[in-house]
């Protein structure tokens, strides 16, 4: 069909798919191309993709935004916190208890439900981390890059600890002396989009990739970020196959948190795949990918 057969500057339609009334997901196209993934050398301290050429062969559509709690109440009834209420209600990212095998189960629900409306072998899923950085840094391929160097953007595009403080004073809601690792994501879409209208990319939380590492094919080593508070591991030996899936190991995210100093294009965390064996405090943020059914 016509959409496998789309180049890198044709534009795709924004899709918008009906959860409910006055609940759907938006999302924003991204056509097939060839780009260089990571960096080069040794130039940002919490790289662990060394730069190579990925080919994505296939266009593919992003969520504009994280998972709302909203979206997410088509499957479960999300809890509010009064800091939530304070902070956006329903229009807040999932979060709590958002475990990898509870995202995946997500978007298996999200498939079923949306079937017909989906082009042919697509599937709603967890985006690769290859999709993820593709879409970030896209506009990278064309003049006026906003992320070529993204130092100097990060508070524009980014929720970082200021934002979240100002909106929380704002809404009467006291975070006492809390640090920014204690904070919750808070409205989505409170910053700018990049290029291509994704929003909070690089802020509000960090995002799970469908990649998850098989320990036996890559050789891994840890070290602490500069507030000594995250382990960050870095690929030293092998790069894992975008398109390889498991369902054991460790689940790969992607983005940042609350604070402007994470906010890199090329940095990547590790979680546990399911709550049982990261604890009760699994918390990530989810933004959904329409793309091909990489399992089929």
């Amino acid at each position: 069909t016509e959409i496998y057969t789309l180049s890198l500057h044709d534009a795709l339609p924004i899709l918008a798919l009906k959860l409910a009334e006055k609940n759907e997901i938006e999302f924003v196209g991204c056509p097939a191309g060839l780009f260089e993934m990571g960096v080069e050398g040794d130039k940002e301290k919490n790289s662990c993709t060394r730069q190579h050429t990925v080919n994505i062969t296939r266009p593919f559509w992003l969520s504009k935004f994280q998972v709302t709690k909203r979206q997410w109440s088509v499957y479960k009834k999300p809890k509010l916190s009064k800091y939530d209420e304070a902070m956006g209600g329903l229009e807040t990212p999932m979060w709590e208890g958002v475990s990898y095998v509870e995202a995946m189960k997500f978007c298996d629900y999200l498939t079923k439900r949306l079937k017909t409306k989906l082009p042919p072998k697509y599937v709603v899923r967890l985006p690769t981390e290859a999709e993820w950085e593709y879409a970030l840094r896209i506009n990278d391929f064309q003049d006026g890059c906003r992320y070529r160097d993204w130092k100097p953007n990060i508070k524009a595009i980014s929720v970082v600890e200021g934002d979240v403080r100002r909106m929380a004073a704002e809404k009467g809601f006291d975070l006492g002396n809390a640090k920014h690792w204690e904070f919750k994501p808070i409205q989505v879409g409170t910053k700018e989009p990049n290029a291509i209208g994704l929003y909070d990319m690089l802020g509000n939380g960090f995002e799970l990739m469908l990649d998850v590492v098989d320990p036996a094919k890559c050789t891994i080593k840890a070290f602490l970020s500069d507030d000594k508070k995250q382990s960050t591991l870095v690929y030293a030996d092998v790069e894992t196959d975008p398109l390889r899936f498991y369902d054991w190991g460790a689940a790969i995210i992607r983005g940042a948190s609350f604070n402007c100093a994470e906010g890199s294009a090329h940095t990547k965390r590790l979680s546990g795949i399911t709550a049982e064996n990261f604890g009760p405090c699994v918390a990530h943020c989810i933004r959904l990918c329409i793309g091909p059914d990489l399992k089929a």
